[in-house]
């Protein structure tokens, strides 16, 4: 999904209020995973750096940051990429 817009040549970005770039790419991706999620998992919680949070009723929570490296995807640098977690009662998928 977010290679669709990735493009060598950079990407246009605006800044947030803390100064950070974003990109129409950051929310669209986060949107995509947070659809599939819905219905793969429709009770589960969502907490996304661009959507915010979704309260879900599982005790479970996905955490995603569609684009992290905003800064090199929007220059056209290859570092960058989207990350994905799982929290369960409160505890992360990477503990």
């Amino acid at each position: 999904m977010t290679l669709r817009w990735w493009s060598r040549s950079g990407v246009a970005s605006t800044a947030e209020a803390d100064g950070s770039p974003v990109t129409e790419a950051d929310a669209a991706a986060e949107d995509a995973v947070l659809s599939a999620l819905r219905e793969a998992h429709p009770g589960d919680g969502f907490l996304g750096e661009e959507v915010g949070e979704r309260l879900g009723t599982t005790g479970r929570r996905w955490i995603v940051d569609g684009i992290d490296g905003t800064r090199f995807f929007a220059a056209g640098l290859a570092e960058w990429g989207s990350l994905i977690a799982l929290e369960s009662d409160a505890r992360s998928s990477l503990e």
